[in-house]
């Protein structure tokens, strides 16, 4: 292991500050993410309360990429 002067030491603790940074923004967009589509879900829910029509209401509008669970409001979010 090579011993870091006192410049390389502030930059690694720059890199640290740096990545937690991008960590908390990442967190910050993927809970954001999370509630908009649980939001969207929970409209279009309460429209079409039958499954064949919520259904047929995701594939018109090009979302049935999301699973069975990951468009259950109440399961947005969770891991499977």
């Amino acid at each position: 292991m090579e011993t870091l002067n006192k410049d390389e030491l502030t930059r690694a603790a720059q890199r640290i500050r740096n990545g937690v940074e991008q960590m908390k923004i990442g967190m910050t967009e993927w809970i954001d993410g999370v509630m908009e589509v649980g939001a969207g879900l929970l409209q279009g829910r309460e429209q079409f309360p039958d499954n064949p029509g919520f259904s047929r209401w995701l594939v018109d509008n090009e979302l049935d990429v999301l699973g069975r669970n990951e468009r259950d409001p109440d399961q947005v979010g969770k891991e499977p």
